[in-house]
């Protein structure tokens, strides 16, 4: 017997709450109710705020001011994400040191690198070194793979904090590309954790070419913890084009802007 429909989005909430992310098949199964039910009661949570909806479930809402989990970043503007992915890897030159943050934006340009000779990769990320390591073992990816150590922030698959700080110390690299929670002319880059955004700003400090991949979202978006200013970083990467009260800013410092609008889904791997 199905669950009636308040009693019903009641338990979607607190599944969602345990989980961090949904499917809608596995919640029609659930709670006995077909998908369409499900998508009707997605959608009128999603209006009250309540939960994110994404492709084929939805996600928690973080709380404002904070960064959301790996789990749920992962699955929010992912076509997004592979566009502007798709965009950064075609700045990678062969013979490259780059450094890939633990962004999920960063992530989706690992699939662009397989075949880019004499790569050297470092990064703080499980999930990035895992996908590397597994494009190594198919004989897909010919480079190395340098993994950053430090204290372990489960909930967002990364290392941060002093000791990940101390580990960059020999290390420079040819680019860097970094996440961000939020970006606008006057603050700059801005992160929601001090922890990442004090190593992002250290290895922006060691890299010849920093580059910024962030989603439209994060635009306008002003964080609590100051990574880098415009004129410190060399190109942002977005899925739409800045906006046009920027255009003096973002000149003055000096800062690439690439729109990977332009390129299509369908191109944008797996």
């Amino acid at each position: 017997m199905s669950l009636q429909g308040e009693e019903r989005k009641a338990k979607i909430l607190q599944l969602l709450e345990s989980k961090g992310k949904v499917e809608t098949g596995y919640l029609a199964k659930t709670l006995k109710v077909s998908t369409e039910t499900i998508r009707r009661d997605l959608d009128e949570l999603e209006g009250s705020g309540k939960l994110k909806k994404v492709y084929g479930g939805a996600v928690k809402i973080a709380q404002k001011g904070e960064e959301a989990p790996h789990l749920i970043r992962e699955a929010v503007n992912v076509e997004a994400k592979k566009r502007i992915g798709q965009k950064a890897a075609a700045m990678v030159d062969p013979a490259d040191a780059i450094f890939l943050d633990e962004g999920t934006t960063t992530l989706k340009m690992i699939p662009y690198l397989q075949h880019i000779r004499g790569l050297t990769v470092f990064t703080n990320s499980f999930p990035a070194a895992v996908k590397l390591m597994e494009y190594m073992n198919k004989q897909l990816f010919h480079g190395k793979i340098i993994f950053i150590g430090g204290e372990v922030n489960s909930g967002h698959a990364r290392t941060a904090g002093s000791l990940t700080e101390h580990m960059l110390e020999p290390f420079y690299f040819t680019k860097a590309f970094i996440s961000i929670d939020g970006m606008d002319p006057e603050a700059g880059f801005t992160g929601y954790d001090s922890s990442k955004s004090l190593l992002a700003a250290k290895v922006i400090r060691r890299t010849k070419e920093a580059v910024v991949v962030a989603d439209f979202s994060k635009v306008g978006t002003r964080a609590s913890y100051r990574i880098a200013g415009l004129p410190e970083v060399h190109t942002m990467i977005c899925d739409s084009p800045p906006p046009s009260e920027w255009e003096k800013a973002i000149t003055g410092a000096g800062l690439r802007w690439l729109d990977a609008s332009d390129l299509k889904s369908g191109n944008t791997g797996d």
